[in-house]
């Protein structure tokens, strides 16, 4: 909740505009949110899940038309929104 208290008092009340919830991430997606936020590069992710790099950009493709990201830093929002950092 730290993260989430943070992510207020930068942007005052102005919340991103994410029509999803995160039940609409599937587990995998939301895995790969949570090694976005840890700042694994796409290479990273796909070696540390054994995936091919573009098996991950198809998933982040997705993971941005789920959340309504623009950009990393809108998954990143996303992710303290809904609390799926651990």
């Amino acid at each position: 909740m730290a993260d989430a208290h943070m992510a207020k008092s930068m942007f005052g009340n102005q919340k991103p505009k994410m029509p999803f919830n995160t039940c609409t991430l599937s587990e995998r997606e939301i895995e790969v949110v949570r090694l976005i936020c840890k700042q694994l590069t796409i290479k990273e992710i796909a070696k540390t899940l054994c995936l091919s790099t573009r098996t991950i950009d198809t998933y982040k493709e997705n993971i941005y038309t789920k959340t309504g990201a623009k950009n990393t830093v809108g998954v990143v929002f996303y992710a303290i929104e809904h609390s799926l950092l651990s």
